[in-house]
């Protein structure tokens, strides 16, 4: 069985699922808003089971990727992990985990060489305007989540696609991972989703709420180190393998391009200030 975007998707990623692990094909597509289909002649992405599998289609190690994908070849890639206790609920919500990671991967690998990059963000939406608050780990992103109020909607609070048509920019929201292994039960965000990307605010804790200009060039630095965030976690070395050069490269160059086209502040939000109105008073303006 094969998932799939729809044929409208601003990218392609396609599933193939071994028999073992058919519970999954409608979990996946209904967390994902995927398609089911019974036949594809190029799989992006296989997962499978058991390393017969993937010897049966000649796999070799990557020394370029880390544990949680065991095998490249050419662009497919297998991935299983159990883990070491024999709980049927907990190999249930890891294997749910790691075929997240791994649709995520692959598109993440899909994006960047088109000028696209995914991003360690809360993504929120206003007027269907879409905005990226920017932060590390205890900047308050996870607070800031849960704080939004409508007319705002809050898509994401982890993990989002930025995707290139033309010379705009588009937000995909994504899974929030990490609540597999919470709740069992993630969130539903439709892949196929987007929003166009109007504003990026790099969130930074205060005592007071105010919207500030950023210095582009900081913008820039900030923005890359968001995205790897997310890649060096599938990546062996990272930063220092010579053979990740032109990766990092253009994953730094897209940030760049990112920045330059897109209004990017420093958000000052406070713990029990609203934040919100301050980034709505500046879309307003734009708008």
């Amino acid at each position: 069985m094969y998932l799939s975007l729809k044929e409208s998707a601003d990218f392609s990623i396609n599933i193939k699922f071994s028999d073992s692990l058919n519970q999954f094909y409608n979990i996946i597509s209904e967390l994902l808003n995927l398609d089911i289909t019974q036949d594809m002649k190029k799989p992006l992405l296989w997962i499978a089971e058991n390393e017969a599998d993937a010897e049966n289609c000649r796999a070799v190690k990557s020394p370029l990727i880390n544990n949680i994908f065991k095998y490249r070849f050419k662009d497919k890639f297998y991935f299983l992990k159990r883990p070491a206790e024999n709980n049927n609920k907990l190999w249930y919500a890891s294997s749910l985990q790691q075929i997240l990671l791994a649709i995520s991967f692959v598109v993440h690998n899909e994006l960047i060489p088109e000028g696209g990059i995914p991003i360690h963000s809360l993504v929120l939406e206003y007027k269907g305007q879409g905005v990226l608050l920017v932060g590390k780990s205890g900047s308050g992103k996870t607070t800031s989540y849960k704080k939004i109020q409508p007319p705002w909607k809050a898509l994401s609070d982890d993990h989002a696609f930025i995707v290139k048509k033309g010379n705009k920019y588009r937000l995909h929201p994504f899974v929030t991972i990490s609540e597999c292994l919470e709740t069992n039960n993630p969130i539903p965000r439709d892949l196929n989703f987007f929003v166009p990307l109007k504003m990026i605010f790099f969130l930074n804790k205060s005592e007071k709420d105010e919207v500030i200009l950023i210095n582009q060039s900081q913008a820039a630095y900030e923005f890359y180190n968001a995205a790897i965030a997310l890649i060096k976690f599938y990546y062996k070395n990272f930063t220092t393998n010579p053979e990740l050069k032109s990766f990092r490269t253009n994953i730094f160059n897209n940030a760049c391009d990112i920045i330059k086209s897109v209004p990017s502040f420093q958000l000052n939000a406070s713990l029990g200030g609203r934040f919100w109105e301050k980034i709505q008073e500046r879309l307003d303006y734009d708008i």
